[in-house]
């Protein structure tokens, strides 16, 4: 059954930032995303207009295991924040050593213990931890709401299906979302929903 978002209660609702780090977002950074670097500001803009309004804002932080990938290590330049999205006081930072929010995490006891009921995706990558943690929220019972402007992913590497375009990457896995997951919107449309 397709999900439909028709009204948010800013106070059950968080927005999960999904893995805005040097890593990714920064010029230059080992794994570049330029989608995500593209929506820095935008997603800043964002983030202050969701505080305005009452929305919580929770933060992953990919980290990679011993013998995993090098540049998000624990205490490498790559695995803080960007900042310019960087969290601010008081705000949550769940680490993660998979592509879930919620795997091996305290993420599910953080938004029950906050009575959270809906969850809205933003950050990177589009079709892998943005994917992997809307998945997990819908497991969890929560609604989720995944934005169309303000995910972004990379191409990916031919591995024997030919590569992959980021666009392409991004905008299939908004419609797998769509259809299986969430209610796909972009900031626009999330922030002029009815509150409750």
């Amino acid at each position: 059954m397709v999900l439909e978002i028709k009204t948010l209660n800013p106070q059950k609702t968080a927005i999960l930032v999904i893995d805005m780090q040097n890593a990714f977002v920064a010029e230059g950074g080992p794994i570049f995303s330029k989608m995500g670097n593209a929506m820095l500001q935008p997603l800043a803009a964002f983030l202050d207009k969701c505080r305005a309004k009452g929305f919580r804002i929770i933060y992953t932080e990919d980290c990679k295991l011993p013998g995993e990938s090098e540049v998000l290590q624990d205490g490498l330049p790559g695995i803080a924040i960007h900042p310019v999205v960087q969290p601010k006081e008081k705000e949550t930072v769940v680490r993660k050593y998979k592509y879930s929010g919620f795997f091996g995490t305290c993420m599910d006891l953080v938004l029950r213990s906050g009575g959270i009921d809906t969850v809205c995706i933003v950050g990177v990558n589009t079709d892998v931890c943005c994917l992997a943690t809307a998945h997990d929220a819908m497991f969890h019972g929560y609604r989720v709401a995944f934005l169309s402007d303000l995910t972004g992913t990379f191409p990916v590497p031919d591995r024997g299906f030919g590569p992959g375009d980021a666009m392409l990457q991004h905008e299939m896995t908004l419609r797998h979302v769509a259809f299986s997951t969430g209610h796909v919107m972009n900031s626009e449309q999330f922030l002029s929903l009815p509150c409750n």
